[in-house]
């Protein structure tokens, strides 16, 4: 019998002291849960702080690293400076093994198996290097993995640089660098996930726009999408505008590597071909619609 397979987990986390110790209770509630917990408090005002160093687990060791100094400052959520505290986590973790490290929102919920479904993916194809469940909020393409709930193979996550790149798409950009590696990206259905809050309630449509705009998205697939988020996913007339205003707006300078260069151009390249399908896709949709009128 192979040895049980190490999991860490990271977690920012600011002003969350509604959903911190739930999010806590659900990975110790794990049928695999994992060996070691790295949260971030990034300037917490609440009483966030006080919950983590009162929180006691006998399924995991917990690992709180504080930012007291950015109390006084703006949030991180939506921009690339929030990988700057996801990498805070990372560094931490560099000073252990694990076989996968899975990040984790401060305000999500897990069903009790979600860890060890998930891994028992991993051990059915050798080729699959990120993998998540999904939301029961918000349905993913099951090429994509959700950022909240997502497991990352050690063997991968090492060669990427073990953290992340204060870049916009910054979330999206060791997914693209895996399918350009040849390497598979999955989100599973029937593993669950849920969210404390509204999935839309944290998201920064404008700086979405933004992103979408650095990782080369083609224009035709970015009204596709509005469309999507209008009358799909239903994120309302004004998230749809603010998305579209982030793309059209002027480039903010950035310092992007080689190799987050190519990882875009790989984007662009893959949504170029993707345009006449998903053309053709919206057409059959539009004319079967008029036919059943």
């Amino acid at each position: 019998m192979s040895a049980p397979k190490k999991v860490l987990v990271v977690i920012p986390a600011r002003n969350e002291e509604k959903s911190i110790a739930n999010t806590l209770d659900t990975l110790a509630n794990q049928t695999v849960p994992p060996e070691k917990v790295i949260v971030i408090d990034d300037g917490s005002t609440d009483n966030t702080s006080q919950i983590l160093q009162k929180y006691i687990s006998q399924s995991f060791q917990l690992i709180i690293k504080s930012r007291p100094h950015r109390k006084k400052e703006k949030s991180l959520v939506g921009t690339p400076g929030i990988a700057l505290t996801f990498n805070i986590g990372f560094k931490v973790a560099k000073k252990f093994y694990f076989d996968f490290i899975m990040i984790l929102g401060a305000d999500f919920l897990l069903e009790n198996r979600y860890i060890e479904k998930i891994l028992l993916e991993f051990a059915k194809d050798p080729s699959l290097a990120i993998a998540s469940g999904q939301s029961s909020q918000m349905t993913i393409n099951p090429t994509h993995a959700r950022g909240s709930g997502r497991l990352i193979h050690s063997r991968f996550w090492k060669y990427y640089g073990e953290r992340y790149p204060v870049i916009y798409g910054w979330e999206d950009d060791c997914l693209i660098q895996c399918r350009r590696m040849g390497l598979k990206v999955r989100s599973f259905p029937y593993i669950q996930s849920s969210s404390l809050r509204k999935d839309q309630g944290t998201i920064d449509f404008m700086n979405w726009g933004r992103a979408a705009r650095a990782m080369r998205y083609h224009p035709i697939i970015v009204v596709l999408r509005a469309g999507r988020f209008l009358f799909l996913q239903r994120y309302g007339l004004n998230a749809t505008v603010r998305f579209l205003a982030g793309f059209l707006s002027s480039p903010i300078p950035e310092c992007v590597k080689p190799v987050q260069r190519q990882n875009r151009e790989f984007v662009r390249q893959h949504q170029l071909r993707q345009i006449p399908r998903k053309l053709g896709s919206m057409l059959s949709f539009s004319h079967s619609s008029n036919k059943s009128q």
